[in-house]
């Protein structure tokens, strides 16, 4: 059986623009009430985590939330 976990739950984040107090460790905290904002802008916006280490990566799932807090979960 394969153990699932979260190797990037509590490290460090950081993303392209920062919407309100909702800074990207909240993308991090484990928990699924809260969320990581950017700012809408022209440009791409991003997110990115440094696991501190070299891990073999089996599955990333990322939830994305319109405007209105409607979510979608991608694999």
């Amino acid at each position: 059986m394969i153990e699932h976990h979260n190797v990037a739950t509590g490290k460090a984040a950081t993303q392209s623009s920062t919407r309100g107090s909702a800074g990207a460790a909240f993308a991090l905290d484990g928990d699924l009430i809260t969320a990581s904002q950017t700012e809408r802008m022209a440009g791409p916006q991003w997110w990115r985590v440094d696991l501190g280490d070299k891990y073999f990566i089996q599955t990333i799932y990322v939830h994305v939330f319109n405007e209105n807090w409607e979510g979608k979960y991608h694999k």
